[in-house]
C-alpha cells in the first residue's frame, strides 16, 4: 500500500500542469481528508504542549511539538468506551442516514440535556470526559457519533455543514421524548463547528445553551492547516505549497459532490484577460483600518472576476478581509471575503448584502461606485466601533 501511494504522489507532483496528474493528486487528497477514518484504538490522547519560543499554531515542519498525555480525556474514553448503563439510540437523517448514538440516562425526573459533538476522524468515545460531567451533574447525555464516524452511516467528511442537520435531527429526537426537556449543545473541534452551524439556523425554543470549543475559522484555513500536516507526513513531502493542494482537493470535492464541471472549471480556471483584470483592481486596492483590502472595479468586470479578485486580496500579507465592488446594471454589486477574524457579513448588510462572516456579497440599485466606496468605508468604521 505504501509503495502504491508513493507512487502515486510521485506521478501526482511530476505531472501536476498536466490533467491526469492533478485529478489523481486531488483523488488522492480527498480520499485522505475527506472520507471518514477510523481512530486506531491504541492512539493516545494528547494534550499538547507550546512549541518551544513558538505559538502552537506555529509549523510542526519546523519545530517539534511536545505532548503530554491527557488523564482526563483518557478516563473519559474509556468511561464512553465501557458504555455502562449506557442505551444506544438511532436516526434518519434527512438524506436517509443512519446515524448512532449513545445515550446515558441522567436523574429520573431531570429535564436537562447535554448533545456532545466529537470532532474530525474519531468517535463518541472523544466526547466521553465532557458527556460524564454533565450526566455526574444528573443531566440525560446524548454522545452522537457523526455521520461516516463510529457506527453511523455515511461516505464522507462535511465538516459541519452536513452534521449541523443531522444535530437538529437529534434535537427533535430528544423532544419527542422530553417535550420538557433543557438543551445544551456542546461540540469540540469539528463538532463544534457542527454546533455553531446549527446555532446559525432556527432551532427549538428549548435549545438554551451552546459551547463550541475549538471550532475551525474557515474551511480553507482549516484544509490548509491539515494539508500542510499531510505533506509533513509523508515518505516524500509533495513539492507544492498548501495553497496549491487546497485547490486540487476543492475541485474534486466539487465534481464528486455533482457539481457541473464546466461551471467548476469557468470558475477556477483563469485567462490572460481575467488575470490582467484582477490584478488591475489589486493594484488600486486601499487598505483599510489596516486588515481590510477595499477595491474598485472601473472597468466592466463579471461576478466571477470581482470573486476571484476578493480570493486573491486574502493572499496578500496582512489582509485578513476583502471587499471588490463593481458595476452591475444600474447599480453596484459587491463580494466581501474573510480569512475568519474579521466578520463581512456585518459590515456589508449595513448596505442591504447579506451571506455568511466569511464570504459575503449584495448590490446597491441605482448608486454608483464613489457614492457605495463612501459607503463602505462608513460600514468599516461602524464595525470596528462596534
Amino acid at each position: 500500500m505504501k509503495k502504491k501511494t508513493v507512487g502515486l504522489l510521485g506521478l501526482a507532483a511530476a505531472g501536476a500542469g498536466a490533467a491526469g496528474g492533478w485529478a489523481a493528486l486531488g483523488n488522492y487528497l480527498y480520499n485522505r481528508v475527506m472520507l471518514p477514518q477510523a481512530r486506531d484504538p491504541e492512539e493516545e490522547d494528547l494534550n499538547p504542549a507550546q512549541i518551544a519560543g513558538q505559538d502552537c499554531e506555529a509549523s510542526t515542519t519546523t519545530a517539534q511539538v511536545v505532548h503530554d498525555i491527557n488523564p482526563v480525556q483518557i478516563a473519559g474514553r474509556d468511561w464512553a468506551r465501557k458504555r455502562e448503563g449506557f442505551k444506544e439510540a438511532t436516526i434518519q437523517a434527512m438524506d436517509g442516514l443512519i446515524l448512532w448514538a449513545a445515550l446515558v440516562p441522567g436523574a429520573e425526573g431531570c429535564h436537562r440535556w447535554a448533545v456532545c459533538m466529537h470532532g474530525y476522524h474519531d468517535s463518541y468515545e472523544s466526547m466521553g470526559a465532557i458527556a460524564k460531567h454533565y450526566n455526574d451533574m444528573g443531566w440525560h447525555v446524548l454522545m452522537p457519533d457523526q455521520r461516516g464516524h463510529g457506527q453511523s452511516e455515511g461516505d464522507y467528511v462535511g465538516w459541519g455543514f452536513d452534521e449541523r442537520l443531522d444535530l437538529v435531527g437529534w434535537v427533535n429526537w430528544i423532544l419527542r421524548r422530553d417535550p420538557e426537556a433543557e438543551i445544551l449543545l456542546h461540540g469540540v473541534s469539528m463538532g463544534a463547528a457542527t454546533v455553531l452551524m446549527a446555532t446559525g439556523g432556527p432551532l427549538p425554543d428549548q435549545v438554551k445553551a451552546a459551547v463550541s470549543d475549538c471550532s475551525y475559522t474557515t474551511i480553507e484555513a482549516e484544509m490548509r492547516h491539515i494539508l500542510g500536516q499531510l505533506r509533513a507526513e509523508l515518505p516524500t513531502p509533495l513539492p507544492l505549497p498548501a495553497g496549491l493542494l487546497f485547490s486540487a482537493l476543492r475541485k474534486t470535492a466539487l465534481r464528486r459532490a455533482g457539481a457541473d464541471t464546466y461551471e467548476v472549471r469557468r470558475y477556477f480556471q483563469s485567462d490572460l484577460g481575467s488575470m490582467i483584470q484582477r490584478y488591475e483592481i489589486i493594484r488600486e486596492a486601499q487598505m483599510v483600518h489596516g486588515d481590510i483590502a477595499l477595491a474598485v472595479a472601473r472597468s466592466e468586470v463579471d461576478r466571477v472576476t470581482a470573486a476571484k479578485t476578493a480570493d486573491d486580496l486574502l493572499n496578500l500579507q496582512g489582509v485578513q478581509a476583502s471587499i471588490v465592488l463593481y458595476r452591475q446594471g444600474n447599480g453596484v454589486s459587491m463580494s466581501g471575503r474573510s480569512l475568519g477574524e474579521v466578520n463581512v457579513q456585518v459590515i456589508l448588510e449595513q448596505l442591504g448584502g447579506g451571506g455568511n462572516g466569511t464570504s459575503a456579497g449584495g448590490h446597491v440599485p441605482d448608486s454608483d461606485l464613489d457614492e457605495v466606496r463612501q459607503r463602505v468605508l462608513v460600514a468599516i468604521g461602524n464595525y470596528y466601533i462596534t
